[in-house]
C-alpha cells in the first residue's frame, strides 16, 4: 500500500478510473436505453448504435475489472473473511445500520480497510450486479443485437426483450441507490472525494 496523506489508501488508481469510467458508461446505457424506449431525444437508429457500442465498452471495461480483482490483492476486498455465520451476524447488524442507526446517529458497524472496503451489504449487492446481472444484461443485449432477426423468427425476441427491460430497471435502481448512499459519508461530498483521490477522509 502506499503511504497515507490524510487517511488510508483505500482506492488504487486503477480501481478509481475503473469506477469512474464504469459509472460513466452505465448512465449513458441508461439514457440511450430511455432514448430508445420512448423516442426522445435522439432518433432510434443513432439511440440504437449508441446503445450497442457503448455496451461494448461497458462489456470491455467490465473484463478489465474481473481480471484486475482476479489477480490483485484487491480481490480480498470482495472475499475477505467470508465466514457463514460471522458474515450474517455482521449482516444484519449492517441492516440495522441501515434501517434505523443511521437516522439517529448510531455508530457504523463495518470499519473500512484497504483489503476490507465493503460491508456485508455491499458484499452481497456488488456480487449480485457484478456477477449476475450485468453477465445476463451483457448476454441479453449481444444476443438481440446480432441475432434479432433470428430470435424474431423463433419467437424468443420477447423473452430476451423482456429480460433485458426488467435488468435495465434493476441497474437503474441500483445506480439511483449508489448514488444516494454516496452522499452518507461524513460530510455529503466525503466518499466522492474518496473515489478522486483514493484516501479515506
Amino acid at each position: 500500500m502506499k503511504p497515507t496523506r490524510k487517511g488510508k489508501y483505500l482506492h488504487p488508481l486503477p480501481v478509481r478510473i475503473w469506477h469512474w469510467v464504469n459509472a460513466f458508461l452505465m448512465l449513458c446505457m441508461i439514457a440511450t436505453g430511455v432514448f430508445l424506449r420512448y423516442g426522445i431525444l435522439l432518433t432510434f437508429e443513432t439511440a440504437f448504435i449508441l446503445h450497442n457500442w457503448i455496451g461494448v465498452l461497458l462489456i470491455l471495461v467490465w473484463f478489465m475489472w474481473f481480471f484486475y480483482y482476479a489477480f490483485s490483492d484487491y480481490g480480498k476486498t470482495y472475499f475477505h473473511h467470508l465466514k457463514f455465520k460471522d458474515f450474517y451476524n455482521k449482516f444484519l447488524l449492517q441492516l440495522k445500520y441501515y434501517g434505523y442507526d443511521i437516522f439517529v446517529g448510531g455508530q457504523k458497524p463495518h470499519h473500512i480497510t484497504p483489503l476490507d472496503k465493503f460491508n456485508p451489504m455491499q458484499k452481497v449487492s456488488y456480487h449480485f450486479i457484478m456477477f449476475f446481472v450485468l453477465p445476463i444484461s451483457m448476454i441479453t443485449g449481444i444476443v438481440m443485437w446480432q441475432f434479432g432477426l433470428w430470435l424474431l423468427a423463433v419467437e424468443m425476441l420477447k423473452l430476451f426483450h423482456v429480460t433485458h427491460t426488467l435488468i435495465f430497471i434493476l441497474l437503474t435502481f441500483f445506480m439511483g441507490v449508489h448514488i444516494y448512499m454516496g452522499f452518507l459519508g461524513k460530510k455529503p461530498s466525503t466518499h466522492y472525494k474518496e473515489m478522486i483521490t483514493g484516501y479515506e477522509e
